[in-house]
């Protein structure tokens, strides 16, 4: 079923609590955080599961994704990427949380052969292309469109109708359920997007140009 706007698309709302808090800058509040970043990352690489981890993410039922935290986020789309790309089976999958349960030891394994050729992979990820024929520059004004894209899209609610300003031609890249684009760095006056009591400042986000026209003379 396609996605539109779905629970993800947090920003801008209220009622969830503050931003941070003390400690919220910690990459890790438990080992299995680590673990799970570190199951991502290999099963991505060594091609074990679809790699689709955002778009899964986002196909959470909504009151499961509100209750979740980060890491459990990945840990259902590690989960279903591996089970759509069948490495593993549901069953598989709920055996071993039950023998979990049941007091068995956790399995481990260590492979620093693995390790190091991830390392490099990380190491080596190419950058993306220059874009080839942009239709906006830096200084442009444009204005996001207003849209209700289905499925997977990386334009937060909260910026669609608004008007900012190009500041960098980013790269091409390949916006989600179209084709390769330019990509631009795009700021926004924080009061055009808050409203008037908004701390004075800007919001700069990376938006492809399918997102953008030319704002309004």
């Amino acid at each position: 079923m396609p996605v539109v706007d779905g629970v993800h698309d947090m920003g801008g709302m209220q009622g969830f609590g503050p931003v941070t808090w003390p400690g919220a800058d910690a990459p890790f509040h438990d080992d299995w955080e680590a673990r799970i970043l570190a199951m991502t990352v290999i099963t991505g690489f060594e091609r074990l599961r679809r790699n689709n981890g955002r778009a899964d993410r986002e196909e959470m039922a909504p009151a499961e994704y509100l209750a979740a935290g980060y890491f459990d986020r990945w840990v259902y789309s590690t989960e279903r990427g591996l089970v759509e790309n069948g490495t593993v089976t549901t069953a598989e999958v709920d055996a071993m949380v039950e023998r979990l349960r049941a007091g068995e030891e956790m399995p481990r394994s260590s492979d620093p052969q693995q390790v190091a050729k991830i390392l490099h992979d990380l190491a080596d990820v190419p950058t993306l292309p220059p874009a080839a024929e942009p239709r906006f520059a830096v200084g442009d004004r444009v204005q996001v469109r207003r849209m209700r894209p289905e499925g997977h899209n990386r334009c937060p609610r909260y910026v669609r109708g608004i008007v900012g300003t190009v500041e960098r031609v980013q790269c091409e890249d390949t916006r989600p359920g179209a084709g390769p684009e330019p990509v631009y760095l795009v700021a926004f006056d924080s009061a055009d997007l808050w409203g008037p009591d908004a701390d004075p400042g800007s919001v700069a986000m990376d938006l492809w140009e399918g997102y953008l026209e030319r704002a309004p003379a």
